[in-house]
């Protein structure tokens, strides 16, 4: 039985149990963009957001400035090289040593795992290799899917309730800031 595993395309230390991440690309950006317009995008983010098609927002992306504060991950499944979701970082502050956590995984692979070893291969690495101390993320109650993941999965704490600090749908909900240290994980 032969017991080596796959070689992907990317650094060592981006690959996980079940996923990758690779920088991501236009066609990534198009495809989460596709996932997000599935759903009201003021769920899933802390500030207003335009509507923009999937075009719209890969030709953005690639007009975008690169900045090491803030990066794009695609998350691709080991096992056949599909991708699954996106993951990164922005507002890195070296001062304090954090960096504000996104993800969003495709609907038809939520729940198998992906997005959990996508957090866990990006915290390790910004914790382990960049020296970074916290994570968090800001999450609307209205987005229960992501609560329940980051309360439940992940050692993540709740920080702050932001009280009706969202406007979606007519009504007003609570955000939730979460963080994780590198101090809470078992490594």
């Amino acid at each position: 039985m032969n017991t080596k595993r796959k070689q992907v395309p990317t650094l060592p230390h981006f690959v996980g149990k079940s996923v990758y991440l690779k920088p991501a690309g236009p066609d990534d950006i198009f495809n989460a963009q596709v996932w997000i317009n599935k759903y009201d995008p003021q769920i899933f983010w802390p500030t207003p957001v335009p509507a923009v098609s999937p075009s719209e927002a890969a030709d953005q992306f690639k007009k975008a400035d690169r900045s090491i504060e803030e990066q794009m991950y695609a998350v691709v499944r080991c096992d056949d090289d599909l991708l699954v979701g996106t993951i990164g970082y922005r507002h890195l502050n070296m001062q304090n040593r954090s960096a504000e956590l996104s993800i969003v995984v495709d609907p038809d692979e939520q729940r198998k795992g992906h997005g959990a070893d996508a957090v866990r291969i990006l915290t390790r690495y910004l914790f382990k290799q960049r020296g970074l101390n916290k994570m968090y993320v800001e999450v609307s109650e209205a987005n229960h899917a992501a609560t329940a993941f980051f309360e439940r999965r992940f050692p993540f704490r709740r920080d702050a309730t932001l009280r009706q600090h969202y406007f979606i749908g007519g009504v007003f909900h609570d955000g939730y800031i979460f963080s994780l240290l590198a101090l809470d994980l078992d490594w």
